[in-house]
Formats: structure tokens, sequence, C-alpha cells
């Protein structure tokens, strides 16, 4: 039980700068008649979230690197046919494609990497790093697309995806990592990229508690939201174990240290973005601060579970 107890501080120690910004959001929300959520979101979508994604592609190395990236990718478009399925049965408020795009979107930048830390080392980082950049490109797109729809057209949907600065932010640092510069731009940029990096995490999560604080609570919306975050779950293990299982049919198993990683992004909230997503496009900004809380919630508590397991207590 000591170790378990350390184990769940060391967690516990490195989540605690995202819930205080939560916090400070949520009571910024409360307080202030400023619309701080849509500065913030604009902050996010036009200027932080274009400079992290440029400065991920344009670290990306050719190769393992990129498996792992479309890897990921391909994991969120699994997941988000499991939302088409699953989220028309589920009797909800919340919007049906913001709910499906809840299903493909995971929070891996500032809960998977300290969680995957706290639990595996710095060892971890390669493959939550790629599966970051393959989240971030993914929502970037197909997430935002599919918030977008619940309000618009399929071509103003595509009109607005194709002007977010994030997709060509990512096409732009790849096309300097092509020309050689991407080494030496993250090199001599580097300080500027981490106090971004560090933005982004902060301003993202005040985002959330902006969003929460417009939220009204009852008991019946958390538990239709709760039945929709659970089969999510459900659906992420049972595609995570269904990759891993693909990999051994094909006489390339997963070897274990990496598959305990690999478990742990299917147990991963929702991203905080599709907060952003919706304040941009004018959506329901508290429905899916809703998802994003719940969904934090119960993931915290089967992370919990699974590192007792893990642990073998």
């Amino acid at each position: 039980m000591i170790a378990v107890a350390g184990l769940w501080a060391d967690i516990a120690a490195r989540m605690l700068p995202a819930y205080a910004a939560i916090g400070v959001g949520y009571a910024v929300g409360r307080l202030s008649r400023q619309d701080w959520l849509k500065v913030l979101s604009g902050v996010l979508m036009y200027g932080l979230i274009p400079i992290v994604v440029f400065r991920n592609a344009l670290a990306l190395a050719f190769g393992a690197a990129i498996g792992h990236v479309v890897l990921s990718i391909t994991f969120s478009a699994l997941m988000v046919l499991c939302g088409l399925l699953i989220v028309p049965r589920i009797r909800t408020d919340v919007p049906r494609r913001l709910a499906t795009c809840a299903f493909g979107y995971t929070n891996i930048g500032w809960f998977g990497v300290p969680t995957g830390l706290a639990l595996f080392g710095p060892d971890s980082l390669p493959i939550l790093v790629m599966a970051y950049v393959g989240g971030l490109f993914f929502g970037n797109t197909v997430g935002f697309y599919l918030v977008a729809r619940d309000r618009f057209s399929v071509a103003a949907s595509l009109r607005k995806m194709a002007a977010i600065p994030p997709l060509y932010a990512f096409g732009a640092g790849l096309a300097a990592r092509a020309f050689g510069l991407g080494d030496a731009a993250i090199l001599s940029a580097d300080a500027a990229f981490r106090i971004a990096a560090l933005l982004m995490s902060g301003c993202g999560m005040m985002v959330v508690g902006l969003g929460a604080s417009r939220l009204t609570l009852s008991w019946t919306a958390i538990r239709a939201v709760l039945r929709l975050i659970i089969w999510r779950h459900v659906a992420g293990i049972g595609v995570i174990w269904a990759v891993i299982g693909l990999f051994s049919a094909c006489g390339a198993p997963i070897p274990p240290e990496i598959r305990a990683v690999v478990v742990l992004i299917g147990l991963l909230p929702v991203a905080g973005n599709i907060v952003i997503f919706a304040a941009q496009l004018q959506g329901d900004v508290a429905a899916s601060a809703l998802i994003v809380a719940v969904s934090t919630t119960v993931s915290t508590v089967g992370i919990l579970i699974w590192s007792v397991m893990l642990l073998g207590l």
C-alpha cells in the first residue's frame, strides 16, 4: 500500500497545476462579466496551438516515429467509428457530433504525459509524444469538423476546418523538416517553444474551467454524460486490445512495457480542446465542458485502480 500511495501522490503532484488552472478558469468565469472564454479560445486557436503543432511537426522523424503517429490517428478514427455506432443509442442532450468527436479526441498532453511519467518513467515519452502529435492532427481536422457539423452544413464545416491555423502550422512544420531546418530551428527557439507549450496547457485548462462555469448541473444531465463516457472508455480499451491482438496475430507482438503504455491511452479522458472548438464555433460550450469534467473524473478513478493492478496489489 505504501508503493500505491507514493504512486498516487506522484500522479496528483504532476496533475495539480492543470487542476489549479481549471479552478482559476471556473472562478474567473463565475466572477467576471468579460467573455474570457472567447478571448482565450481565440488565443489558443490562432496563436498557441499553431506554435505547438508547428514545433511537433518540425520534430517529426520519418520512420518509426511516423508509424506511431499513423497508429495514433488510426486509433482516433476507429474510436470515431465506435462513436457513430454508440452515440445514437444513448439518450442525451449532448449534440450528436460533439459526442462523436469526444470518442476520438483523447487528452494526452496535460493528462496522458504526466500520468505516463508517473507510472512508467521517461521511457514512456516517445510513445506518448507521438500519440500526442497524431491526436493533435486528428483533433484539429476531423475533430473540429465534427463539432462544426452540429451547426453548419458539410460544405461550411469543411471550409471552417480548412481555415484553422493548426492545419497549416502542421504542414509548415513538415515542410521545414523536409528542407533540413528541423533540429536547428528547434534548438534556436527551444525556450520560446517550451513557453508556448506551457501557456497552451495552462490556457487550455482555464478554458475548460471557463466552460464549466456556464454549467447548470443536474443529475439527469450528469448521468447521461456518464453513460456516454463509460461506453467511450469501454470502446477505447476494446480498440486498444484489438490492435494489440492484431499485432500478435501478424507475428509482431508488442513488448509488455510498451503494451502497458498503449493501454494507458485507452484510459485517458476526452481532450479539453473540444471546449475551445465549441467556443470558436458558437456551439454547446456547457455540454463540451461537462463531457471533459466527467471524463476526467472517470479516467482518474480508472487509472488509480489500474495502477493498483500494475503493482500487483
